[in-house]
């Protein structure tokens, strides 16, 4: 009888364990490496998108730099026109579109030593990854249930509300816009005008926020940049100039439907509330408004932001009662005319704010009956789009002008107008970290 030692059995049997694990090690790396490879192959191959619809933002473009000074892979003249910059309705400063900037004198060498190139490559790669919208959506689910508050600077709140985390106030970039506005004023001081600049959600719906989420006071930034622009303004020797505070309004009615609860605007009944709270700096008497449903599955930049899709929101529009005011939008950019301040086909797409005005463009002109002798210039953002149609019936033209699209001579189109009256209407978010209004008023 022949007799065999147990450890040499388990020798044996460590052995095959260990080759075995081995060869799942080499499959697991193989398949990885594979993927990886693919995800690469399908963004270097892949067209890039230029605008999510999920987002309602512009995506970075495939980086583009000369290998010798003077050589550009980009012309000039390839830049988009004014019209398709404007016409996605985003809230972009006044630059040119992300990933499009001429890089004629700059080189790749140049690129690696700035760091320019490495930081552009990392938002192209991030924004054209393959399934991002999948991919976001399994991210903020994986998260949440592990009590995660906070998703790509959006505060997952009560009741369903998402709310933008406020962020520090650019100094440097409000000196510019305080000198930029000051010395307008005071170049028509004989024009009386008014500012509103409004608060995120997060100043306002304190109780929705998550429980000890650390939050920024935005209504004191909003106070501390209207105080200096009101003495500035007068130093500078500006006219009438009221500070609307649209903060202390809205806070009012925090318990209230006065801003979505996916997208970071305001509700029409938001804009409608400062709206009757601006009344008498503006010198007018409001008229009665109906309310009107035009959406209730409103999914806005804050659940594409944030991946969460769980709330819809209504939007409403209103019209003015017991006026024979009638009107017209034109638009200049586009030189076309349309009935309303109001596009039902926005109602199709993505988002449903885009149903006032159709989203944002470089000059809006609405042309009334009111017969009033008074012609309104609104410097704003998108926060005004749902708030200048109740405008309509006071003035005999209001003129909207984004500085963000804005390229003309601004003093040339306050005397073609014939402006009389003029607001600043704004977020904070835009206001206090922007310098497109500087710009244009400089």
């Amino acid at each position: 009888m022949q007799y065999f030692d147990t450890d040499d059995f388990e020798y044996e049997d460590e052995d095959i364990q260990g080759e075995a694990q081995h060869f799942s090690s080499v499959i697991l790396l193989a398949v990885l490496a594979a993927a990886v490879v693919a995800m690469w192959a399908l963004i270097l191959i892949r067209p890039d998108r230029s605008f999510s619809e999920n987002e309602n933002r512009s995506l970075a473009q495939r980086p583009h730099y000369a290998l010798f000074k003077g050589n550009s892979s980009e012309k000039e003249d390839e830049m988009p026109s004014l019209v398709e910059k404007i016409g996605d309705g985003t809230d972009t400063e006044k630059t040119q579109p992300t990933g499009q900037t001429n890089k004629a004198e700059t080189t790749l060498l140049q690129g690696i030593r700035s760091g320019s190139l490495f930081e552009e490559m990392g938002d192209w790669i991030t924004d054209q990854f393959p399934m991002r919208d999948l991919w976001m959506r399994v991210s903020f689910t994986a998260r949440s249930l592990i009590g995660q508050k906070e998703f790509s600077g959006v505060y997952i709140g009560e009741d369903g509300y998402l709310i933008s985390v406020p962020q520090e106030p650019d100094r440097n970039k409000n000196e510019k816009t305080i000198d930029a506005v000051s010395r307008f004023l005071a170049r028509h001081n004989d024009i009386p005008a008014s500012i509103m600049i409004v608060p995120g959600a997060a100043g306002v719906l304190t109780g929705k926020l998550p429980k000890n989420a650390p939050i920024r006071d935005e209504t004191a930034d909003i106070w501390d940049f209207q105080d200096k622009l009101y003495t500035a303004a007068k130093a500078a020797g500006a006219g009438e100039l009221d500070l609307i505070d649209a903060a202390s309004i809205l806070k009012e009615h925090s318990e209230e439907y006065i801003y979505y609860r996916t997208d970071h605007h305001w509700t029409s009944y938001g804009a409608y509330l400062a709206f009757q709270g601006s009344t008498q700096a503006l010198g007018i008497e409001p008229i009665e408004y109906l309310t009107y449903p035009v959406s209730d599955t409103f999914q806005g930049t804050l659940a594409s932001k944030s991946g969460d899709l769980r709330s819809n929101d209504i939007v409403s529009i209103y019209e003015p009662q017991n006026t024979d005011v009638l009107y017209y939008v034109n638009y200049p950019a586009t030189q076309t005319r349309r009935p309303s301040v109001y596009e039902p086909d926005a109602l199709a797409e993505k988002d449903h704010y885009t149903v006032f005005f159709g989203g944002n463009h470089s000059v809006v002109e609405i042309v009334t009956t009111a017969q009033t002798d008074r012609n309104l210039l609104v410097f704003k953002d998108s926060y005004a789009n749902c708030y200048v149609p109740f405008l309509i019936p006071y003035f005999d033209r209001i003129i909207m002008v984004d500085p963000r699209y804005y390229y003309d001579n601004i003093d040339l189109t306050m005397s073609s107008y014939g402006i009389t009256d003029i607001l600043f209407l704004y977020s904070a978010d835009q206001l206090l970290h922007d310098t497109a209004l500087a710009d244009t008023l400089g």
